[in-house]
């Protein structure tokens, strides 16, 4: 009848779905960015490792026990892999530090999570300057204590694993530090056909240079040549110090996130950043409107949801 025959085809189409869902979950790369309010916290996850780019806020207390560490377990992450802090504003790095700050002491980068019930961080990435200011010192002095490994990452250096690669395109070995927000390290995320920039709060000076560097290495056949970028973190919470036209369209990014609290007295984004994406038709979103923001990729195909944390009055 044509009922059973109903019955044998959506059986059949799910024969065949099964095998493509399965494919699809173990390719998957996940990079999430968190609702931090006015802040950065990104993290990165592919076939159990996990990579944290930035995680700090200037107005949410505790933003590691209130919101980073709460994503993490509702994840089942016990350790985070390998944590980048692009430079050492407050709302970058307080939520690492918390980690850091109440983790137990590593022996050879190992630990007992059944035991401690603690989230640890195993190695800390830092970008490579001349000089490091009272907040970084802070922050290597504890993770030296807490027996974690520091790597200083400059134009160049990368990190590899699962067929993910996390590339340095700022600052450079000579590069010439003007601030805290200057010396941001820049990364560029390659996985199959994918391609994504985290920018932490990178100015305009840094903006031309990374272009620099993505020209040199796509002629060099290192990158996908394509010339767009499916994901960009927009530099510096959507600061007008960031963002130029010059930089939007050399990138071109299919899509964009922008991490700033409801109301900050910064009035991030600024309108005219936001212009300069409507005036490319370049889409973009907000996590003080739609909380965290998750990007999917199978290194060919990438889809985005978005979720509410929970949040406390603190």
């Amino acid at each position: 009848s044509k009922k059973i025959k109903i019955i044998y085809l959506q059986y059949f189409l799910l024969i065949l779905l099964v095998p493509l869902l399965i494919l699809w979950k173990g390719k998957e790369l996940k990079i999430t960015c968190l609702d931090v309010s006015q802040g950065d916290g990104i993290v990165v996850e592919k076939e159990g490792i996990t990579c944290l780019i930035d995680c700090g806020s200037s107005d949410i207390k505790e933003v590691g026990k209130y919101r980073l560490i709460p994503f993490l377990k509702s994840k089942a992450i016990g350790a985070i892999e390998y944590a980048f802090i692009s430079h050492s504003d407050y709302d970058h790095l307080s939520g690492i530090y918390e980690i850091l700050d109440s983790m137990p002491r590593l022996k050879d980068g190992n630990f007992q999570r059944s035991y401690t019930g603690k989230i640890v961080i195993r190695n800390l990435i830092l970008p490579k300057i001349p000089t490091y200011d009272e907040s970084f010192q802070k922050l290597i002095s504890l993770a030296n204590e807490k027996g974690v490994k520091i790597h200083f990452f400059s134009t160049g250096d990368e990190l590899k694993w699962n067929g993910v690669t996390l590339r340095c395109l700022h600052p450079s070995n000579n590069y010439v530090t003007t601030s805290n927000n200057a010396h941001s390290l820049v990364l560029y995320l390659n996985y199959g056909d994918f391609q994504g920039i985290f920018t932490g709060d990178v100015l305009q000076d840094g903006e031309i240079a990374v272009l620099s560097e993505i020209k040199k290495i796509r002629e060099l056949g290192m990158i996908n040549s394509e010339e767009f970028i499916e994901f960009l973190k927009v530099a510096h919470h959507g600061s007008n110090t960031s963002s130029t036209e010059e930089f939007l369209d050399g990138i071109n990014p299919i899509y964009s996130v922008i991490s700033a609290g409801k109301n900050n007295r910064y009035h991030h984004p600024h309108p005219l950043v936001c212009t300069r994406f409507h005036n490319r038709n370049l889409s973009y979103d907000l996590t003080m409107d739609l909380g965290a923001i998750e990007v999917i990729t199978d290194g060919t195909l990438m889809k985005k949801s978005s979720f509410i944390t929970e949040r406390y009055d603190n």
